[in-house]
């Protein structure tokens, strides 16, 4: 599918990545003023499980579901192992709906849903956040979740709701970029490095 919304990443000095931030951007426009929603995601992974930890920017308006739909390439994920580490207000449970995709696609293989468990007040609103965390076989680690997301083998919808004029918006990820530095950049690291070394050598010497 076509997406072209924005990402970032946060990654080590040699390009492996230690967390990625994720921005969602609604592909619905039922209030006419989507351009407004603020929603992002932090990715972070260990050797047995990843979470997703969800940030509601927006100035109005709540996130009320979540869901995942995993591939192949995320066999090894527990769909039921899935542990809430809500914010202040926010309670959210488990549950077992349906979602349609851009287009009309239905999602279904490997597919996980989290709403908010009573009413509106649950939901994250402005300035709260969620916390999910999957356990998985160990078969892969946070660059396997983001190739795997690139793959499309991976998606992350979101249910925003109470927008403008109370209309609710649906929101997808997009596929995630490692861009290391360029090897300009890397130049000019390396130059500054021996200049560092030689001005040491010189105060040296001077003493």
């Amino acid at each position: 599918m076509n997406r072209n919304f924005a990402f970032g990443l946060i990654a080590t000095a040699a390009g492996t990545a230690s967390a990625a931030t994720v921005d969602f951007t609604a592909y619905t426009n039922n209030s006419g003023n989507t351009a407004g929603i603020s929603t992002s995601a932090t990715l972070a992974s260990t050797g047995s499980s990843f979470s997703i930890t969800i940030q509601n920017s927006s100035s109005q308006g709540y996130i009320g579901v979540f869901y995942m739909e995993t591939h192949a390439a995320l066999s090894g994920v527990d769909a039921g192992s899935v542990a809430f580490g809500p914010g202040p207000g926010v309670d959210f449970k488990l549950s077992n709906g349906a979602w349609n995709g851009p287009g009309g696609t239905a999602w279904g293989t490997s597919f996980i849903e989290v709403t908010k468990d009573g009413g509106a007040a649950n939901g994250i609103h402005s300035g709260e956040f969620l916390t999910l965390t999957f356990s998985h076989d160990g078969s892969f680690n946070l660059d396997n979740l983001i190739a795997a997301i690139n793959a499309d083998e991976i998606d992350f919808a979101l249910h925003y709701q109470a927008w403008t004029n109370g209309e609710s918006e649906k929101l997808l990820n997009n596929p995630v970029a490692v861009v290391p530095l360029p090897p300009a950049v890397w130049a000019g690291l390396g130059m500054m490095g021996t200049l560092a070394g030689v001005r040491g050598y010189r105060r040296a010497r001077r003493g």
